[in-house]
């Protein structure tokens, strides 16, 4: 079994009920495979590791990891946050009140 970085990219994606949902995508550097999941937490960004072992095309069974290594350090995970171009919810003002 291989350790194999990836490179994580934070996105929204239309969700089943057709609405915008933060989300993560994954791609493997070695093959390009790609895989995404919804949500931008760590958890999320696991369970896209977990999918690309199941998922591999060369039927590879390697352990994945996010970030690039220094060069003498060997691998390390790095989940960065989501970027801040749009509001999130802990950001957004709810101080009206609802008309209803």
């Amino acid at each position: 079994m291989a350790k194999v970085e990836c490179e994580v990219h934070y996105c929204v994606l239309e969700n089943d009920k057709g609405y915008d949902q933060d989300s993560v995508q994954v791609t493997c550097t070695r093959c390009n495979h790609e895989v995404e999941s919804y949500g931008q937490s760590e958890r999320s960004v696991r369970r896209c590791f977990f999918l690309l072992k199941e998922e591999c095309p060369r039927g590879e069974r390697n352990y994945y990891t996010a970030g690039e290594a220094e060069e003498d350090s060997g691998p390390e995970v790095r989940i960065l946050p989501p970027p801040k171009d749009e509001p999130q919810w802990k950001d957004i003002d709810n101080s009206e009140e609802a008309p209803f």
